[in-house]
């Protein structure tokens, strides 16, 4: 555990001062991209694989049903895209810093919903492995394609799209999945084990204390320590926490299906970026 915690404090301390003190850091500030913590986070993952003496696929860094794992991810973002449609409908504000606590508390309270629906779907998740692989990577390309498809009929320039694309894809998607889901979540289970079982999904503390990092990380998103200014983003950090990337990984025994899930999300995110 002393071991998880320090080395998530070191990483969020590198990237940090990475784009505070660098200029590449600056620049990718500036140019408001957001490569830094997810490179980071991707090199600790690979320093501690070896520094623990590990396999890739002990922390489930490893493909081996790419076909269930696109479509598990598939079906859970098909899942959330209909609870974000319902929380649009009742008007929130789905994107932190206008979340309010109102807000906040009822887009929780859905997502906790769309996480339960997953877990149904989790209790089927071999049988997503025999729908044909083109359904799943269709969806995907469509997924994919649409914040430059929305970029074009806005008149928007396809260049700054791509790099937001590309940040979103490996820093957010690949870059914290493989942190949280493959090290955080993995050197935990291996420590207090998975006791518990909820609709056929065994985790245990590994999946909570993961989750609650990764919160903690988005929270700290709006925090600058180096300049003395403590304004947290707590709302961000209770929706990301609902999320249900840890029970993926627990479920299908890698990363793949919540960094495609996880790298989708944040891709249909920038159809809600104006022009």
């Amino acid at each position: 555990m002393l071991e998880v915690l320090l080395v998530y404090a070191l990483m969020h301390l590198a990237f940090r001062s990475f784009m505070k003190f660098t200029p590449w850091g600056r620049a990718e500030m500036e140019a408001d991209l957001n490569f830094s913590p997810g490179v980071v986070m991707i090199l600790a993952s690979v320093f501690m694989l070896f520094a623990t003496g590990r396999r890739a696929g002990d922390w489930g860094l490893s493909l081996l049903r790419p076909r269930a794992d696109l479509n598990v991810a598939i079906a859970s973002l098909g899942v959330l895209v209909f609870v974000g449609a319902i929380a649009t409908t009742l008007g929130l504000a789905m994107r932190p810093p206008h979340l309010g606590a109102a807000s906040a508390a009822i887009t929780v309270l859905l997502t906790l919903s769309a996480t339960g629906v997953i877990l149904l779907l989790l209790r089927r998740w071999p049988l997503l492995e025999r729908v044909h692989a083109g359904v799943g990577a269709a969806c995907a390309a469509i997924v994919l394609a649409a914040p430059f498809v929305a970029a074009a009929l806005r008149g928007a320039a396809a260049g700054p799209v791509a790099l937001a694309f590309a940040w979103r894809i490996i820093g957010a998607g690949v870059g914290e999945e493989v942190f949280f889901r493959g090290y955080v979540q993995s050197r935990l289970n291996a420590a207090f084990g998975r006791p518990w079982q909820v609709l056929g999904v065994r985790f245990g503390m590994g999946l909570v204390i993961a989750s609650l990092l990764f919160g903690l990380i988005h929270a700290l998103n709006t925090v600058d320590y180096f300049a003395g200014s403590y304004h947290f983003a707590w709302w961000h950090a209770l929706t990301t926490v609902a999320m249900p990337y840890g029970l993926l990984r627990e479920q299908t025994g890698g990363v793949a299906a919540p960094a495609i899930l996880h790298g989708l999300i944040d891709v249909l995110g920038l159809l809600a970026v104006p022009a």
